[in-house]
């Protein structure tokens, strides 16, 4: 199905002869961006680039159908904003929150998407595991992308499912852990995890046997990992420097983190349940235009991704 995102693609390759500054450009990896161009080429029975000494090439086939795509998009986004009922004032600056992990898959390519489609709207973007409620009760922010077992059922809320997040355990490429196909779960035990929080369905995979993974806080009933990461970066500084062991998706990654630092472990024995996950707003925002282009934005990345990597 050829998608705005898939267009888009096409037109960052024509603008940069490259995989990897196209990728960098519109904040995917290198492998959903090839993938998409084949997923596109396929579709048409067409070749859109070749390759050469100088990057990639576009073909007679690859300007054409970006001009008209373009042109086509452009109706299309038009129209949208010209039919859609709007209940409400547009809010301008629409204010997002959502955790590291969301952000590095979706997020931050769904923001670059929407700002490229809507140079009017400008995102104020939150990065936290805590309050999501609170912050959408107090209208500190307008929406949340967060997962959907963490929210009570509430009439006065909108929920929109995006998809699942698939976290795998990680560690570096030489790690003890890494020499084992398929580890099991007490073998993951012996180790540190370095994570920012432990989703409910995860802890009850570990039990109360946690070994050197962390600690279980009884008065709050969460589960504390060994190493707390205040961000993706921090994670990802600590896997490559120390024997801990983490908890990622690996799909923003490449498919088996290909960059050769890190390693995916095996599911055999220790596959973690997936994450659904869902963007919650006051249903007083429910009908608005930007709320709805940054749904429509996120949905499109997630659709994209979902298709190129199956764990």
């Amino acid at each position: 199905m050829l998608t705005f995102r898939k267009i888009e693609m096409v037109e960052a390759v024509i603008k940069h002869g490259s995989i990897t500054d196209a990728a960098r450009a519109i904040g995917i990896s290198q492998p959903a961006l090839t993938q998409g161009i084949k997923s596109i080429e396929a579709e048409l029975n067409i070749t859109l680039f070749t390759r050469s000494a100088r990057g990639l090439l576009p073909t007679a086939f690859a300007e054409p159908f970006a001009r008209y795509a373009a042109d086509i998009r452009s109706e299309i986004l038009a129209a949208k904003r010209d039919l859609q009922p709007e209940t409400h004032q547009n809010i301008h600056v629409l204010r997002v929150q959502c955790v590291p992990r969301t952000q590095l898959m979706w997020v931050d390519a769904a923001i670059n998407l929407l700002v490229q489609r809507r140079p009017d709207l400008h995102i104020a973007l939150t990065v936290s595991n805590t309050s999501f409620i609170a912050n959408i009760e107090r209208q500190n922010v307008d929406l949340s992308i967060l997962p959907s077992d963490i929210f009570p059922k509430n009439s006065e809320f909108m929920i929109e499912p995006i998809g699942s997040v698939t976290n795998r355990f990680v560690c570096r490429a030489d790690h003890p852990l890494a020499q084992i196909k398929n580890p099991t779960l007490e073998q993951i035990r012996n180790y540190p995890l370095v994570s920012n929080s432990i989703a409910p369905r995860h802890l009850a995979q570990f039990g109360n046997e946690l070994g050197r993974l962390g600690t279980f806080d009884e008065a709050t009933n969460q589960f504390v990992p060994a190493i707390i990461a205040s961000s993706i970066n921090f994670t990802l500084e600590c896997l490559e420097k120390g024997d801990c062991i983490g908890m990622l998706p690996p799909e923003p990654f490449g498919q088996e983190f290909e960059d050769g630092r890190l390693v995916a472990l095996g599911e055999g024995n220790c596959r973690l349940a997936d994450l659904p996950t869902a963007i919650v707003c006051s249903k007083e925002f429910a009908g608005n235009v930007d709320v709805r282009d940054f749904i429509d934005c996120v949905r499109e990345v997630a659709l994209e991704r979902n298709g190129f990597f199956q764990i």
